[in-house]
């Protein structure tokens, strides 16, 4: 069983990243764009692979939280109940995954066992992880809500 110290935590972690600037004047210029062109339909298609563009690298710049990496781990298999070494498992291949992909990590503390006790820890307290007998499971139900954490990181899968 996790033993919380006390009853009060903080909410999880927050994590903030910023990406390398985009110059509209150096994009235009390398695919050849003319924004003011008066070719409306030309203009969607170029506004369209602009968005794709920046949406993409939008992505590159947003991190893995602690919640998202342990929540991927119940969504995988929701009906399966895990061990504490069988989820630190799964999500450490994950976040090996993730990183070889060239995703941003956040290990609170550069502890990875903090870190995926930290996700487990969230799950548990909003009641999307139930524990019995040292072992977890995805609360009945709220697979939906545990798919939300993962869809933060879906990009980077």
């Amino acid at each position: 069983m996790l033993a919380f110290r006390c009853g009060w935590f903080r909410y999880g972690y927050t994590v903030v990243s910023f990406g390398t600037p985009i110059s509209m004047r150096h994009y235009a210029k390398k695919h050849n764009i003319d924004f003011r062109n008066p070719d409306k339909k030309a203009r969607i298609e170029k506004v369209q692979l602009l968005a794709q563009n920046l949406m993409h690298a939008v992505g590159r710049t947003i991190p893995v939280a602690p919640v998202s990496l342990v929540a991927s781990v119940f969504v995988e298999d929701p009906d399966k109940t895990f061990s504490k070494q069988e989820i630190k498992a799964r999500a450490e291949s994950l976040n090996n995954e993730l990183e070889e992909n060239g995703a941003f990590v956040y290990v609170p503390r550069s502890d990875h066992d903090y870190m995926i006790e930290v996700g487990l820890r969230m799950l548990i307290l909003r009641h999307l992880v139930q524990e019995e007998n040292d072992q977890f499971q995805a609360t009945p139900g709220e697979i939906n809500l545990l798919q939300n954490y993962i869809n933060a990181i879906a990009h980077h899968i």
